[in-house]
């Protein structure tokens, strides 16, 4: 071969290694400056990360692991079944990446667990990429500090749930900074900042078993997805996810509104209002399901659209009409216990239908027996009648249905009058305990066909 052709090769191989990208040439794991080149390590054997050594060399780091920062460079890390825990409370797991070569950063599969006591960042390079978090198959990102603890998760290019958990060993809460997407568990306390989102994409749902607390984000899905709480979802924001509630909806935040625009199903409770001094505002715009309903001293409804269905209690501690919206009512439907009533009693008059604490609409099923009460003074007893009274533009019910009026004024709208409530049917509607008097005409015409049937039996005795 004569120089001219090796100049040649040469040139050849250094233009090659040229375009090699700067990712692949000098992929790295740093800890505390330790640095291992190209190193795409697979966690397969013991590994007590953390604590005694890391698995790249296996050169002991005790003082640094306990109390250093883990640095991720471009390492595709996967966890089969394994754990990787990191001490110190001020460890830090920042995931830096340069390219888009190894974005997809650290997957955590089969029971593997990243604990942390510390927060999750993400260092963006020149390039502008950012890392993936992809927890599956059961996989956990955990929290190991303390109850109450907050650790947060920001500017990490993605968070993927794939059948894993965002976790707590004691009670650590993970501070959501950043969007979250996919399906599996929320099984550690967690707050929901106003910039996130969480996005719920599969028919499998995203499971809320530790109380979320909603700072002003949003609760979504694409497709099929969906949300299932079993503790208590709290906040404010949005919630326009189908979401089956077997623990508490509770919207709270003083002078901030949550607005339900996907459907709530299921037998847990919701409360408007976290506490009596709770300004908190809910606007629900779909249908929503409960077992008991609580509107709070200082909190208001605001229903646009939808139906609000009851198995248990409509519980109302609220003291101005302001605080329930549509001026025309709420619509609702219940099959039992009881439903606290709130309105002035003007009597039958058109007045007592509008921003009165009355209802658009009442369905009672077939199973439901309602009993009407006035436990609370929601600032309208006085009227007509002493004790609070409702307003009911339309009534309707299955046959079977029974409505407990418990001696309280019931006024509805009858052929487009308003019309007190007696007792007896209206329309498949038993209605019972009325105290509407009976009209002295009927009484007459009772007393009249009394006295004919003792004329005539007094003639065929004689």
């Amino acid at each position: 071969m004569n120089s001219r052709k090796a100049l040649i090769l040469i040139a050849l191989a250094l233009a090659c290694l040229l375009m090699v990208p700067p990712n692949v040439q000098a992929t790295s794991y740093s800890w505390y400056g330790t640095y291992n080149s190209a190193w795409n390590y697979l966690i397969s054997g013991s590994s007590n990360w953390g604590s005694s050594t890391y698995p790249g060399n296996g050169t002991s780091y005790t003082d640094q692991a306990k109390i250093g920062d883990l640095f991720f460079n471009n390492l595709p890390i996967t966890l089969n079944g394994k754990t990787i825990l990191l001490g110190g409370a001020t460890t830090v797991l920042t995931i830096t990446t340069y390219g888009n070569y190894y974005t997809n950063a650290l997957n955590l599969n089969n029971l593997g667990i990243l604990g942390l006591k510390g927060n999750v960042s993400n260092n963006a390079s020149f390039y502008g990429h950012k890392s993936i978090i992809t927890i599956n198959n059961n996989g956990q990102l955990r929290n190991d500090g303390s109850a109450g603890t907050h650790y947060s998760i920001s500017g990490v290019g993605s968070i993927t749930l794939a059948g894993g958990s965002l976790s707590s060993l004691s009670g650590g809460v993970w501070d959501i900074q950043q969007n979250v997407t996919g399906y599996g568990y929320l099984s550690a306390p967690t707050t929901l900042n106003s910039t996130s989102t969480i996005t719920a994409n599969n028919s499998t749902p995203i499971y809320v078993s530790g109380n979320l607390d909603n700072q002003g984000g949003t609760l979504t899905a694409t497709g099929s997805g969906s949300f299932s709480n079993s503790a208590t979802l709290s906040g404010y924001g949005t919630i326009s996810a189908p979401v089956t509630n077997s623990g508490t909806v509770t919207a709270s935040g003083s002078g901030q509104t949550l607005t339900v625009t996907g459907v709530v199903s299921g037998s847990g409770n919701v409360n408007v209002g976290a506490n009596a001094s709770d300004t908190v505002t809910m606007a629900v715009a779909s249908n929503l399901a409960a077992n008991n309903f609580t509107l709070n001293q200082s909190a208001s409804l605001n229903q646009t659209a939808g139906t609000i269905t009851l198995s248990g209690n409509f519980n109302n501690y609220a003291i101005s009409e302001s605080q329930w919206l549509p001026a025309g009512g709420i619509n609702l439907s219940m099959t039992g216990s009881t439903f606290e009533v709130a309105g002035y009693d003007y009597g039958a008059v058109n007045t007592g239908f509008s921003s009165n604490f009355n209802l658009a609409s009442l369905y009672l099923p077939a199973s439901a027996d309602l009993l009407l009460a006035d436990l609370v003074n929601n600032g309208n007893q006085g009227g007509e009648h002493t004790l609070e009274a409702l307003y009911i533009t339309s009534l309707t019910g299955a046959l079977g249905a029974q409505l407990d009026l418990n001696g309280l004024w019931c006024y509805v709208m009858k052929d487009g009058s308003p019309y007190a409530l007696p007792n007896g049917y209206y329309g498949n509607v038993l209605v019972t305990d009325s105290p509407v008097p009976i009209p002295g005409s009927v009484l007459l015409l009772g007393t009249g066909l009394l006295g004919l049937g003792l004329v005539r039996w007094r003639r065929r005795k004689s």
